[in-house]
Parts: structure tokens; C-alpha cells; sequence
């Protein structure tokens, strides 16, 4: 899945995506 949200997001959410894409989906 790709990361357009996160890149507009700060760095914080950027580190969480490493974790998993899940987690990031959780943060947005």
C-alpha cells in the first residue's frame, strides 16, 4: 500500500509506518 498520507503527516507517523502498515492506517 502506498504512503500519501504519511508523507504529509510529520516524521511521527512516518516511524510508526515502519512498524506495519496497520499501524500506520491506525494513526490516520
Amino acid at each position: 500500500m502506498p504512503v500519501p498520507g504519511a508523507a504529509r503527516r510529520p516524521a511521527s507517523v512516518l516511524d510508526h509506518h515502519e512498524e506495519g502498515p496497520g499501524g500506520q492506517f491506525a494513526l490516520v
